[in-house]
């Protein structure tokens, strides 16, 4: 069959989202990219895409294909993750008992927190830029930590540079970064991992 429910739960579940609130969606209007796996077959239990059968070879592209869309929803995610909210820019969001929460970017928020984040995204620790304005619009209620201080060599912002949790914070000082460049060696994570565009 084609892209399933079953297939959606998979991905959400592998990003650490709760896979009762998985649900495909419809992305056939976007310009197409690079198809990696074609034909995806799960029943719904797996850990990750690539336990799923398939039709096909990895890498292979097949002919009158479209690119799979999913929603999770507003499930839970994975304690200690870090994202952008807009992808390779924006407010840096992690997540605190399974759920978003923003960075405050006062008290010295700077390129070394910056070379950080993008860092642990796969992005190169040469390039990114730093910003605490409201510059990239709307972010999430409410903040996890502030007071954050890296030396700019670590892998992960919540588990090794030292932070404050809780306490106040000005909406205009929300931390926001832009990570620059190709993902490092052309780079996504390990093998087999898996992303939402628009996430």
């Amino acid at each position: 069959g084609g892209w399933s429910s079953e297939d959606a739960r998979v991905v959400c579940r592998q990003l650490g989202h709760d896979p009762a609130t998985a649900s495909i969606k419809d992305y056939s209007s976007l310009p197409p990219g690079p198809v990696f796996l074609d034909h995806v077959d799960c029943d719904g239990t797996e850990l990750h895409l690539l336990d799923c059968g398939r039709y096909g070879n990895i890498g292979d592209h097949m002919s009158g294909c479209f690119e799979a869309g999913v929603d999770c929803g507003n499930g839970s995610c994975t304690d200690g993750t870090v994202r952008l909210s807009d992808g390779t820019e924006g407010y840096v969001e992690t997540c605190y008992n399974g759920s978003w929460f923003g960075v405050c970017g006062s008290d010295g928020w700077g390129y070394q927190e910056a070379f950080v984040v993008c860092r642990e995204l796969g992005y190169p620790a040469t390039a990114p830029r730093s910003y605490d304005s409201s510059e990239f619009g709307r972010h999430v209620q409410g903040h996890y930590l502030l007071e954050v201080s890296c030396v700019g060599n670590e892998s992960s912002l919540v588990a090794e540079c030292l932070s404050t949790v809780g306490g106040s914070c000005e909406p205009k000082r929300f931390a926001a970064v832009r990570c620059e460049g190709e993902k490092i060696n052309g780079s996504c994570g390990e093998e087999g991992s898996v992303r939402l565009a628009g996430s």
